[in-house]
């Protein structure tokens, strides 16, 4: 188990410190020899002196019990720390005590001079659990989005005005910016302004090729008049074959590429490049407007419309969800399905639609419908701001509606199923959970995920699943962002990694044919999965192995087919 050292509030008499570091002084409990790891609890202190300019000397310090005891999480030590002049820290060594089970953060007692001091060690392999703080040197104007590629580097964008110093969006998986991957500079106006708005990114969507097709509120790009969207290259550079007079007459907020290069687009807007294509569109993969794709007057509303969110089935039908009442004159509630020409598609089974504005759909590997927003009930079910619906549009009476007590906006579809929820709710499935929590694939909620109290503030507008992409690692790694400064009762400003324990990929088998099997793995982005066959299911062996790269979160593969016989194939839990 590895266990992590954090000093709160440590000041011997006479003495100012600072503290709270996360992300150093890591140890493994598991260690068959302990005390040769030490754990370091590094204080930057202010030298200071007496009233009669003497030198502050001794601190005796000890450690007691807290909610660890000595002797089994940690061992007791005793000592003294000396200040001499130029003295700026101490490193008071503690040894920790193997312990092999995961559990929850404990704490023992530093007390140095009179005054005693909480120590709180870190389980680490706790399901929840703080990793690291890369955010700490990000300088944050505003709510901020991150997504993974399968490198472990994380891209960021947002209201930020400055990451580490610089404005850059890639960033190291230490938090360190990437210096080979220089973005654009975007500007609403012709220049920056203090204390005016600037441009911000709603959306961000990679394609096949590592392209990121990026939309939001600018209206230059590195001085040059571009609005709404634009199309960089894998280094961050501008294409400048994407789009170069493309315009919307409002915001776009959702940006889905097809798998044949095509992109989706939806948002309040009514018209793209002067000519009316209300709400919801598709270009083709030079940025022009898709001319194949023609709704038969698309979604209204004697109110207002916008498209918030969009997703892709397998069979190439389309999900869209937001604020609308009609979909090509059929009355249909702000969730409706589109055949792939645009047009309303009424085999799908859904009555009625969302009781109110639907906010994110994702398609889960199994293909079922996962369904958020501000809603009371779905296709005429129950379910307040969370449901799931089958492929065809029936709601799945297997899944437990969770009924959060405030709105959910976004949800990462793990690969084994279960769902990873973030919002501005404080209590879902009955329980105490602050704006982050663990369902189970029949909407109960997984006690096993565990935040303790989790951040002090929102979350933020951070996408867990960015545009069927996510902020989550096949390592079981997520990144979460947002404008919180501590987490679980640490400071841990903006951007932070949590351990989400081990996530079970999913393999899905395709048609056969005569030379070769075929089939699908549904995972996530860095996962290496090593895939085994048998013919007899007793007898297995090596397949060879299916790496996630890139911003992909499933991967096909072939293998030649048996001499004789059926082959029974599997995957094995990802490399580390």
């Amino acid at each position: 188990m590895k266990r992590n050292t954090s000093l709160r509030s440590f000041a011997p008499p006479k003495f100012c410190c600072t503290c709270n570091k996360i992300g150093t002084n890591r140890i493994d409990r598991r260690s068959p020899r302990p005390a040769e790891f030490l754990s370091h609890l590094q204080q930057n202190c202010a030298h200071q002196e007496d009233p009669r300019g003497n030198d502050v000397g001794i601190s005796l310090y000890r450690t007691t019990d807290g909610t660890g005891k000595a002797g089994v999480d940690f061992q007791a030590i005793t000592g003294f720390i000396t200040n001499q002049p130029g003295t700026a820290s101490w490193e008071i060594p503690i040894p920790l005590l193997p312990n092999p089970a995961a559990g929850p953060d404990r704490t023992l007692n530093l007390v140095v001079g009179t005054r005693t001091n909480v120590v709180r060690i870190l389980d680490e392999q706790r399901v929840g659990s703080l990793r690291g703080n890369p955010g700490r040197d990000l300088s944050v104007a505003g709510d901020f989005n991150s997504r993974v590629r399968g490198d472990g580097k994380l891209l960021v964008w947002g209201n930020l005005s400055k990451l580490a110093g610089e404005k850059r969006t890639l960033l190291n998986a230490d938090g360190t910016v990437d210096d080979g991957f220089r973005p654009p500079e975007f500007l609403l106006g012709h220049r920056h302004l203090e204390r005016v708005p600037q441009a911000g990114i709603a959306a961000v969507a990679a394609q096949a090729d590592g392209k990121l097709v990026l939309a939001g509120n600018f209206s230059r790009i590195n001085g040059q008049p571009r609005t709404t969207m634009v199309r960089l290259n894998s280094d961050g550079s501008v294409d400048e074959t994407f789009g170069r007079n493309l315009r919307f007459d409002g915001a776009v907020l959702d940006v889905v590429p097809q798998p044949d290069g095509r992109i989706l687009v939806g948002g309040p807007f009514e018209h793209i490049n002067g000519v009316r294509r209300p709400f919801i569109a598709r270009l083709q993969p030079d940025g022009s407007v898709d001319e194949s794709f023609r709704p038969n007057g698309g979604p209204t509303s004697d109110w207002t419309v916008n498209i918030h969110s969009i997703a892709l089935q397998a069979d190439g039908k389309i999900l869209m969800g937001g604020y609308f009442k009609e979909v090509d004159g059929t009355p249909m509630l702000n969730l409706a399905r589109l055949n792939p020409d645009g047009t309303f598609d009424s085999t799908f089974k859904l009555k009625s639609g969302a009781s109110g504005p639907v906010w994110r759909i994702r398609v889960q590997p199994d293909g079922k419908i996962v369904v958020g927003g501000v809603f009371d009930t779905l296709g005429g079910r129950a379910a307040k701001r969370l449901a799931r619906l089958y492929p065809d549009g029936l709601n799945d009476l297997t899944f437990r509606p969770p009924n959060p007590n405030a709105d959910v906006n976004d949800f990462a579809c793990l690969p084994d199923g279960r769902l990873l929820v973030k919002g501005s709710f404080t209590a879902l499935a009955g329980r105490e959970r602050r704006f982050l929590a663990m369902l189970n694939p029949d909407g109960t909620l997984d006690t096993g995920f565990d935040l303790g109290t989790g951040p002090d503030d929102f979350l933020g507008s951070q996408l867990l699943n960015v545009s069927e992409g996510t902020s989550i690692l096949a390592d079981g790694t997520l990144y979460l962002s947002g404008p919180f400064q501590h987490f679980n009762g640490l400071a841990a400003p903006n951007l932070v990694r949590l351990h989400l324990g081990e996530l079970v990929p999913r393999l899905q088998g395709e048609r056969p044919t005569e030379d070769e099997s075929r089939g699908i793995v549904h995972g996530l982005p860095g996962g290496v999965y090593p895939m085994e066959a048998s013919v007899d299911l007793e007898h297995w062996q090596s397949a060879g192995e299916v790496r996630l790269t890139g911003y992909d979160r499933e991967a096909r593969f072939t293998l030649p087919a048996p001499a004789e016989g059926i082959r029974f194939l599997r995957l094995k839990s990802p490399k580390p």
